[in-house]
């Protein structure tokens, strides 16, 4: 999963980079001879359309929390994923990947989710 989290991450980065749209960069990210099985394609697809939707809504959290110097495009991933897999598994994948503590990931959890509370805020994946 952690080689997935990091296609996302890049292929994440690449589209907010760029004018085109985000469909025609994800089918031409997979033309490029790297060979995804068609559950890999869904998942990548999937981080980074959900990463894109909630971006602005995940963005203005992470600076409001001050996570603003770190991967800001990682992390907003790792909120997107986080109701699609196991808490546990995905921390440990993060926190290889962005090579940090995973207190730090439940750190971010846990600010994300009292800050939601606290402002009533209702996340756009939902």
């Amino acid at each position: 999963m952690q080689h997935l989290c990091q296609h996302s991450i890049e292929l994440y980065k690449q589209i907010r980079a760029s004018r085109k749209p985000a469909d025609y960069q994800i089918a031409a990210y997979f033309k490029q001879g790297l060979i995804f099985t068609d559950k890999e394609k869904k998942f990548i697809s999937e981080a980074v359309y959900n990463g894109l939707k909630s971006s602005f809504y995940f963005e203005a959290i992470l600076k409001r929390l001050a996570f603003s110097d770190i991967d800001i495009p990682a992390l907003i991933l790792f909120l997107s994923l986080q109701k699609s897999f196991d808490e546990k598994l995905l921390v440990g994948h993060f926190a290889n990947l962005l090579k940090k503590p995973e207190a730090f990931f439940y750190q971010l959890l846990n600010s994300y989710k009292e800050y939601k509370e606290l402002l009533f805020i209702t996340d756009p994946l939902e």
